[in-house]
């Protein structure tokens, strides 16, 4: 069973001598980060230790080094949390150094740190071992490079522990290497270096077995599992077992985290949040061992600090009275099991109050506590912390998590008054309150006549004029032999209270909807009503509503419904607004609110088609804005959102992250996400689990969030805050810190990125030497002039297809073989006397015009001309087109320009003739 262990004054020594010399510049930091590790490790094994992964690996030790680092340079870098022993001993380094190496110098005693600095330069005595040995194929440099670049990618992909020099065994080396060069996926990306390398291993392995027979000593097999031996089958039981209990262990512990309630959780809940297949007696022996979990009941355990309190599962949430004392389980359950959330959101809410408490503490509230103390208190606090303007501009950075926690706080007692729900507004809405307008109706005319008489003769509106007064009036006295004596303004006065009115035409009721379609209308506003919905859009109501609609043509939109609405439904019974309708005359809207419930209730990505129809009483574009523009909502994939909430993320995760993408900033200036999702993947499969729902591009968007302040996030491409790197820059940067790189690994870069390869910011750092290579400007000399003398011998006329140019012996030797590729970027970047005209480049192809920097053809389109002039193909669009292609002119069948080109073309051809 592994054991953790804490730092003792040794490892500590030698953490702060491993940050002295990184300071110093004596030691590359990542290299530094890797021995230490390295031999911290060793140290433990040394010691009769059993360690797992997790002991001093490399994100443990970087993480160690920026608290140390905050503790030597006085808090102006790294991070605060070191513990008293880190406090201690970085005190000592300064003020009583004398003391402090004495313990280094045990310390090193300690590891052999004579041996291990023996170990380092294994590397240069392989490179003098070739030398007496050379091989005809491949350079010395060639070789060791190879196995540089295999043994990185061992390291970084948990094949191995330790680089190939840290390896005294060749039976170590002869497993790792024969895992990586059996990957088919390592020999596809990395080619070359797996040619390399065929040879390269042999090599090393026939020197480390020199090595053994000059020290006479037979160092006896390392333990490692690999898939195809059958041997050491006792150690690799149990090291399997060791890994097992490691992993139940880290998710154990990362329950208790989370749900640290001390009524305590039953056995059956445990195991069905570790999964199917755990080993249930294994996971009881852990949670009777540690000391972060405590046994209530048979089959009851509790991770919370005041383990004695009854069952989540017997407590009543509910039923709270401002003296009962309310724990962080009754809350969790009240969420849970009556406002129906998501476990994910449960736990966000629960912590929100956590976190809260802390920062009454850390202020100095009179008192903190909102669990565990009484209702009445914590309502107290919660309305005061909602008072405090820091608590609020810290709520707003946090997305109003607390807000919305500490409403559903309060609702769990019934206790949200007046007063406290405007405390915990922080969005505030000014909307116009509707007007009530006393209008008293005439009485001395009979409505019913009148509504009859609209019907009949306007049931598509009539106008407030002479000519539609003169027809009504007749159509009244046809309908009931009476004689209307009322003047036009009269007439209009009354009408007004007959019809609908809009887009000043007066429309019968029953015109614009059948009293069937009426009674439909109306039953759908009191059912949403009486299901809690505080206001309806008339958008809403007609778009929910389109099927009922469908036989009223007179209907023309949802202004027009309103209208309708107002004038038929019952008095008093509703309020009406210029967009909604409300039971409530001071209604206030938060769609904020409705839609973050939403999302919280569900738990997981929704489809926004899903969210249109379940808030169908909101309109579209207004929910589509929301999720849009608000932060707390994010993209999982297209058309598809999140709340931020439900992500599960841990502090010591979140650094984990950040020394992943601090790395790759690094060695390269910036991180690409594919290649940090890849390492988060590999290295953190608890936390990709626990975010199943989420897929890469919902992570990163959630991590970018995060990491606000920190990194700067630009699509794919992940940098400093000060830096700002365009798709061109990434490219240019590439190129800057590889030597050489291959044609593949460009078309990967530039599927990672989801861009078009910038060949002209390869081409400033790089010369494309081959179809498949690119190397360094610094790796390769051209004799300009030599160059451009051979390029002259072909030149005939004013330009010539870089493609004729197909044979390169009479060009001066570079150290590389001369092709189309090589040209072509000579021609780019150092030609003196010509340029190379085209439509850009391609990965595949090489083409467009050589052209006298001095001569008549400047542009590409006047090349396209003569070369097409000279053709005896008609000059139509897709002959052109193909024929250009097919001589190598452009690079793909596609040029904006070729109208002008064919113009020219037929200019030439005319002036010919």
């Amino acid at each position: 069973m592994t054991v953790r262990i804490g730092w003792d004054e040794y490892e500590v020594a030698l953490l702060i001598d491993a940050c002295n010399r990184i300071r110093d510049n004596k030691i590359d930091k990542a290299e530094c980060v890797h021995k230490l590790s390295n031999l911290l490790r060793q140290r433990a094994k040394a010691n009769g230790i059993n360690i797992d992964e997790v002991f001093r690996n490399e994100n443990g030790i970087a993480l160690q080094m920026t608290k140390m680092e905050y503790l030597l340079t006085d808090g102006k870098k790294g991070l605060p949390g070191a513990s008293k022993l880190y406090i201690e001993m970085a005190k000592m380094s300064k003020l009583n150094s004398d003391e402090f190496e004495k313990i280094l110098i045990l310390a090193k005693e300690q590891i052999g740190y004579k041996e291990a600095m023996n170990n380092m330069n294994t590397r240069e005595k392989f490179i003098q071992w070739l030398s007496s040995n050379p091989i005809s194929k491949y350079s010395s440099n060639t070789i060791v490079n190879a196995l540089d670049e295999g043994s990185e990618y061992c390291c970084s992909r948990s094949l191995s522990k330790v680089s190939f020099w840290d390896m005294n065994n060749k039976n170590e080396f002869i497993t790792v290497a024969s895992k990586l060069l059996g990957m088919k996926i390592y020999r596809l990306m990395h080619k070359k270096t797996a040619i390399v390398l065929d040879k390269a291993v042999p090599l090393y392995k026939q020197f480390l077995q020199q090595s053994e027979k000059r020290s006479g000593i037979k160092l006896p097999d390392v333990e490692i599992s690999t898939e195809d031996s059958g041997d050491n089958v006792e150690a690799k039981d149990n090291q399997s077992s060791d890994s097992k209990y490691s992993k139940i262990y880290q998710k154990l512990y990362y329950i208790s985290k989370v749900y640290d309630d001390p009524n305590g959780m039953t056995l059956e809940k445990i195991m069905s949040m570790l999964g199917n297949g755990t080993d249930e007696k294994l996971v009881i022996s852990i949670l009777n061992d540690v000391s972060w979990a405590t046994k209530l009941a048979d089959d009851i355990y509790s991770f919370g600090k005041n383990a004695n309190s009854v069952l989540r599962e017997q407590v009543q949430p509910y039923k709270i009275e401002e003296k009962d004392i309310v724990t962080d389980g009754q809350f969790f359950d009240f969420l849970y099991n009556c406002e129906k959330m998501a476990e994910a959101s449960c736990r966000s809410y629960v912590s929100a109050i956590r976190t809260a408490e802390e920062y009454a503490k850390n202020h100095n509230y009179a008192s903190h506590m909102i669990y565990d103390c009484g209702f009445e208190d914590a309502s107290t606090l919660i309305r005061e912390l909602m008072g405090d303007n820091e608590f609020l501009e810290f709520n707003a950075k946090q997305h109003n998590r607390f807000r919305a926690a500490f409403k559903k706080y309060l609702k769990m007692g019934g206790q949200l008054p007046a007063k406290e729900r405007k405390s915990l507004s922080v969005k505030k809405t000014s909307l116009l309150v509707a007007k009530e307008i006393e209008k008293v109706q005439p009485k001395d005319f009979d409505k019913s006549k009148f509504e009859i008489t609209l019907l009949r003769r306007y049931r598509n509106g009539m106008q407030f004029d002479s000519i539609d007064f003169e027809n009504f009036r007749g159509m009244y006295d046809a309908l009931f032999d009476e004689t209307l004596t009322f003047d036009d303004e009269a007439l209009e006065e009354r009408l007004r209270y007959c019809g609908v009115l809009y887009k000043d035409r007066l429309f019968p009721a029953e015109g614009i909807i059948d009293n069937n379609t009426k009674e439909t209308l109306f039953a759908y506003i009191d059912n949403c009503f009486s299901t809690g919905k505080s206001v309806l859009y008339y958008k809403a109501i007609y778009q929910d509503l389109s099927d009922a609609f469908a036989s009223c043509f007179t209907l023309a939109d949802e202004k027009m419904l309103k209208a309708y609405i107002e004038y038929s439904a019952e008095k008093d019974k509703y309020y009406y607004f210029s967009d909604y309708m409300s039971i409530d005359r001071n209604v206030k809207i938060d769609h904020t609110e409705e839609i973050e419930e939403y999302f919280l209730s569900a738990g997981k990505p929704m489809r926004l088609d899903d969210v249109f129809s379940t808030l169908s009483h909101i309109p579209q574009e207004r929910v589509d804005r929301i999720i849009k523009t608000d932060s707390r909502f994010l993209r999982n994939s297209k058309g598809e959102y999140f709340h931020t909430d439900i992500f599960e993320i841990t502090d010591d995760e979140l650094e984990n992250i950040a020394e992943i993408i601090e790395g790759f900033i690094s060695e390269d200036e910036y991180a690409i996400w594919t290649s940090v999702w890849n390492m988060i993947q590999d290295k953190f499969p608890l936390f990709v689990e626990n975010n199943l729902y989420l897929s890469g591009l919902g992570i990163r968007n959630a991590i970018e969030q995060r990491f606000s302040g920190r990194f700067r996030f630009e699509g794919a491409v992940i940098s400093l805050p000060k830096d700002s790197f365009s798709m061109r820059d990434v490219y240019q940067l590439y190129a800057k810190h590889h030597a050489e790189f291959t044609a593949d690994e460009i078309y990967i870069l530039s599927k990672e990125l989801d861009t078009v390869i910038y060949f002209d910011a390869l081409s400033e750092v790089s010369v494309r030497v081959s179809h498949d290579l690119f190397v360094s400007k610094k790796r390769i000399n051209f004799d300009v002039d030599s160059v451009d003398k051979v390029i002259e011998s072909f030149m005939s006329k004013d330009y010539i297809r870089i493609r004729e140019i197909d044979s390169f012996l009479a060009f001066p030797s570079v150290g590389y073989e001369w092709n189309e590729y090589m040209l072509e970027s000579f021609l780019i970047s150092y030609s003196k006397k010509f340029i190379l005209l085209n439509n850009g480049q391609s990965l595949h192809n090489v083409a467009g015009a050589i052209v006298k920097k001095d001569g008549k053809i400047k542009e590409f389109e006047d090349a396209c001309a003569a070369v097409l002039s000279e053709s005896r193909i008609e000059l139509k669009k897709s002959e052109a087109l193909n024929y250009l292609a097919d001589v190598n002119m452009i690079t793909r069948r596609s040029y904006k320009d070729l109208d002008t080109a064919m113009r020219k073309a037929t200019q030439i051809r005319n002036r010919k003739e």
